[in-house]
């Protein structure tokens, strides 16, 4: 709660959430016999077994995803933001010397045992408040700068949604020509890396290629040298390029899906990824001219 306007935003957040599912659980709500919340510290007063506070514990802890409460409880004392140890710091900071600290931590002591506070529990505040200087607690704390570095902010995203946009989804493939569906195995996104994927035309048309094993490229970066080469006319001719200006297609035209992955555990990945490729170009068929694929290269299987 670092920023100014935190603990008002806490308090809002809290309050709607206690009023709206805490305290509305007829299950629970009638062991509360009393309620207090400050911030995001809260307090109450149970009536109900153990088993009954633990549970409704477990309750509150499952109705909000990123809010998460501890429990604290006790039959004999209260504890609710530290108390007993916040007064005897205070009694540290408002007394100059050491003989007016002893004497008001006796009457603060005193009071706390009237009050029912169990014995080893104010010795144990009385053991941690006792290390700590009045200098210490009198200093103003300063906030760690972690980074010294200044950020950069671009309007470049290397996550960009194009490619999610034109993706072909689903679990199969559809054949070109014959329209028959073929199913694919394995779950892909365009960050998969080592893939055969399929490029499809509005004609239907289709062009097979894989990703460069060797650089380690996911398939979205292939993708769009794909687009950056149909937007520029001075790029090195492709197929697909070529045939897509021909065509005067948009590069939003394009379609795009992941046939298949090559798992590295193979002893030679690139040969393997080559065979595949060769498989899938002759499984959709999409060698010229009823495909985009110029040609293939059997010495792979050699």
């Amino acid at each position: 709660m670092g920023a100014n306007m935190a603990p008002n935003y806490a308090n809002i957040f809290m309050h709607d959430h206690e009023e709206q599912i805490v305290l509305q659980n007829i299950l629970f709500s009638h062991f509360i016999f009393w309620y207090c919340r400050y911030v995001d510290d809260i307090f109450f007063v149970w009536k109900g077994s153990r088993e009954k506070l633990l549970q409704f514990a477990d309750y509150v802890n499952r109705t909000h995803n990123t809010t998460k409460f501890v429990l604290h409880f006790y039959n004999t004392q209260i504890e609710f933001l530290d108390v007993h140890v916040s007064q005897l710091m205070r009694c540290k900071r408002i007394t100059s010397t050491n003989d007016n600290y002893l004497s008001s931590k006796e009457k603060m002591l005193d009071m706390f045992r009237k009050k029912g506070y169990p014995k080893p529990v104010l010795r144990k505040a009385e053991d941690e408040v006792d290390k700590l200087t009045r200098e210490a607690l009198l200093s103003i704390k300063k906030k760690e700068e972690r980074c010294q570095r200044i950020p950069f902010v671009s309007t470049y995203d290397t996550h960009s949604k194009r490619n999610c946009n034109s993706i072909i989804k689903g679990n199969t493939v559809l054949h070109p020509t014959q329209g028959t569906p073929i199913k694919l195995r394995g779950y892909h996104t365009c960050l998969s890396k080592n893939v055969i994927y399929y490029l499809k035309c509005p004609r239907g048309k289709g062009y097979v290629e894989k990703t460069n094993r060797m650089a380690n490229r996911m398939v979205r970066l292939r993708l769009n040298e794909h687009r950056s080469s149909i937007r520029n006319a001075h790029s090195r001719v492709t197929s697909v390029r070529q045939y897509w200006t021909e065509c005067r297609y948009n590069v939003a035209q394009l379609r795009w899906q992941v046939l298949e992955e090559v798992k590295s555990e193979y002893t030679n990945s690139d040969k393997k990824l080559l065979q595949r490729e060769c498989f899938w170009i002759w499984k959709l068929g999409t060698l010229a001219p009823k495909g985009l694929n110029e040609s293939w290269g059997l010495n792979c299987f050699l």
